[in-house]
């Protein structure tokens, strides 16, 4: 009897330290700065990593509602990505999911993502008359609207990859705003900023272990092709560099800088681990992660029904805060 109430009074000392501890981070948590601040550094490759709990995830075949719930959430999330990190100047963008809903709808997000920042075919007149700062869009390939999905015939299809063009002003339109200006007069039209170009990546599993498995058997393939029929056995000979090429290739994924998870649906518990969902693991040897179980909080009504949370600003602005200030450390 004496050990059960003793081990009753160390749970509920346990429970109270782990409250205090859960508010004590969030007194703590400071005030992000604003997304256009000055950081010592920002990624050259962003990741974001999206996670959907079993529990919803088992629940959206039969429930039509939050598939489209779902779908909206990861649509915003990836079209706030794009605008920050064109905002930023970051030159490329990669989302992921496990399950491949993010490739489900690409289709839309390309036509989303095309009417917010490209320029319609009509933007010369617009610019003589709205005294916009951008030009219209040359015939050239890197200023296309946004490209479609690179032919990927002969590979099997790991990473679809959308390019975004870069906005720039030209001469002749910036006097007439500037006139427009000195003169002024509101322009009826909204004004179109100087934005970078982007790379948007969308991968799934498909682009983990398996393209790790084909490159096993490729190695393999070739060394059985070159050293069995002389009936000896060699090592495998095979460098950093070669197995680099194999893996990320034309058509695969680079070495992201960074990595925000951020989980569509609240977790269950505050004590949940950080997990990868099989993000393909060799390109995130040097990547920073930025994973933050305590900002999405979990309400009496997600225990009956599935709510997802977009990423929003706040996050993404903690999470740059973060890897600004990380100490890199790549060993000797």
């Amino acid at each position: 009897m004496l050990s059960y109430i003793l081990l009753r009074l160390v749970h509920f000392v346990y429970f109270i330290c782990l409250i205090v501890k859960s508010r004590w981070r969030h007194l703590r948590r400071r005030v992000p700065l604003p997304l256009q601040a000055s950081r010592s550094r920002l990624p050259r490759h962003l990741a974001i990593l999206l996670t959907v709990d079993p529990a919803a995830a088992s629940k959206l075949a039969a429930d039509t509602h939050a598939r489209e719930r779902l779908e909206e959430a990861i649509t915003e999330t990836v079209e706030s990505a794009v605008k920050w990190c064109r905002t930023l100047g970051i030159p490329r963008l990669t989302v992921y999911d496990r399950e491949g809903r993010v490739q489900e709808i690409t289709s839309e997000l390309q036509k989303r993502i095309l009417s917010v920042h490209t320029i319609p075919e009509d933007a010369e007149d617009q610019a003589e008359q709205d005294y916009l700062l951008t030009p219209p869009l040359s015939d050239h390939d890197e200023s296309r609207p946004i490209s479609p999905i690179e032919d990927l015939s002969d590979e099997p299809v790991t990473v679809a990859k959308i390019h975004i063009p870069a906005r720039r002003p030209s001469k002749a339109n910036t006097i007439k705003r500037r006139r427009h200006l000195s003169s002024e007069i509101k322009s009826p039209g909204p004004e179109v900023s100087d934005l970078p170009a982007l790379e948007l990546c969308i991968i799934d599993r498909r682009a983990s272990k398996a393209v790790l498995a084909s490159a096993a058997m490729v190695v393999a393939s070739e060394h059985m092709s070159a050293f069995a029929p002389k009936g000896r056995s060699t090592p495998v000979e095979l460098s950093i560099e070669a197995l680099n090429n194999m893996i990320e290739g034309k058509h695969g994924l680079s070495e992201p800088d960074f990595m925000i998870v951020h989980p569509l649906t609240p977790p269950r518990s505050r004590a949940e681990p950080l997990e990868l969902h099989g993000f393909p693991p060799w390109q995130i040897r040097l990547t920073e992660i930025y994973y933050d179980r305590y900002r999405v909080r979990r309400t009496i009504r997600d225990w009956g029904e599935a709510r997802f949370i977009p990423l929003d600003e706040n996050a993404f602005r903690s999470a740059l805060d973060q890897f600004s200030g990380a100490e890199m450390r790549f060993g000797k």
